[in-house]
């Protein structure tokens, strides 16, 4: 991916698909109301696409032009909202969390306007459901879990209202699964609730349904079940997973950072160490990636599984290059934790080599 100017491929990717939208707007005026539901669809996954592959400006633009296609609906808000979240767990930051709250409350104003005119309108119920199920997504990460927890109800609710108006709305299971398993994660958080039922397996086959049978989630379903798996320890089945998406976006750094956890959780520390460097390689390709909090998470990462192949002299230097990175902090309190286990791993790694005599132990305070 080249930064500041998009590549050639994406250009002429982008000018097939506004090429394309410029018919279909034409088409739509001359067959009736049927066409642009259709239009809609294509380009939400032209946009869906173009996310996955990282291309965010070519995204964004696809989901402002589905506005035109469902002009006051939520689709539009909807999709916009999930690719800034996207990005800013790409990219390590909070820069658009603004403009993701923005557009989420637009969203739900937007569906429960909608289920004003008509309650049963199963996509309605879905987008709004969705957005909740965005935003508290959002707060878990923000480590916001009270607030979390409340969107969530508000998620299921809606989520079970769509499948319940259309039990083939399979993109809804994504949520609803998505829920179903982090609540049982969220309840040791929250301690004042009543028993809270472990339903992690029913959210699991839950999106396994999105991700087989889902239009739009396919593809989201299955990075979520690779953690959940992670999660249950079920590392077989995660490195299935992962390896098929690495495999469709060998460019992605969402997916390459989910390669490089489920090789580390499995212990597979030869794969984990490949996973991390090409991790590495495409973070360094784009400079808004190339975050201070980023950088020490996969340096370390990688510095992990080298000290577990015993190639010391290469971990010393991979934790080195992540302590000199702590001159220059990132504000989220992960990085202080990694810094704190880095330096861990600098002295464990140092006494290996002073152990077997191969290297230099390095000698120097904080």
């Amino acid at each position: 991916m080249n930064v500041g100017r998009p590549s050639v491929v994406a250009q002429e990717r982008l000018t097939l698909s506004v090429l394309s939208l410029l018919f279909l707007v034409s088409a739509g005026a001359c067959r009736g109301a049927e066409q642009p539901a259709d239009s809609l669809s294509l380009v939400v996954e032209w946009g869906l696409d173009f996310a996955y592959h990282e291309e965010y400006e070519d995204a964004m633009e696809m989901f402002r032009q589905a506005e035109r296609f469902d002009p006051g609906g939520p689709a539009s808000p909807f999709f916009q909202a999930g690719l800034l979240e996207m990005r800013m767990v790409d990219y390590g930051t909070d820069d658009g969390e603004e403009e993701f709250m923005a557009l989420i409350g637009e969203t739900i104003r937007r569906a429960s306007g909608q289920l004003k005119d008509d309650p049963e309108n199963a996509w309605s119920h879905f987008f709004l459901g969705s957005a909740y199920g965005y935003r508290a997504t959002h707060q878990v990460r923000k480590a916001r879990y009270l607030s979390a927890f409340r969107d969530g109800m508000r998620a299921i609710g809606s989520l079970g209202r769509a499948v319940e108006c259309d039990s083939t709305l399979y993109d809804a299971y994504l949520g609803l699964g998505g829920y179903h398993y982090l609540k049982t994660k969220l309840a040791r958080f929250l301690t004042w609730l009543p028993f809270v039922p472990d339903d992690r397996e029913r959210g699991m086959e839950e999106v396994r349904l999105a991700m087989e049978r889902g239009k739009y989630a396919r593809i989201a379903a299955q990075d979520a079940l690779i953690w959940f798996l992670v999660e249950e320890q079920r590392h077989e089945e995660a490195v299935a997973l992962v390896s098929d998406l690495v495999a469709a976006y060998p460019d992605s750094r969402t997916f390459a950072w989910s390669s490089a956890r489920v090789m580390e959780a499995k212990e597979d520390w030869q794969r984990a160490e490949q996973a991390w460097r090409r991790l590495l390689e495409l973070i360094l390709e784009d400079e808004k990636a190339s975050s201070s909090l980023n950088l020490v998470t996969c340096r370390y990462g990688l510095a992990e599984a080298l000290y577990e192949l015993e190639r010391y002299d290469e971990a010393l230097e991979e934790c080195r290059a992540v302590l000199i990175l702590a001159r220059n902090p990132d504000p989220d309190k992960r990085f202080a934790q990694i810094i704190e286990q880095a330096w861990d791993l600098l002295r464990r790694t140092e006494e290996k080599i002073a152990e077997i005599g191969t290297g230099e132990k390095l000698v120097g305070e904080r």
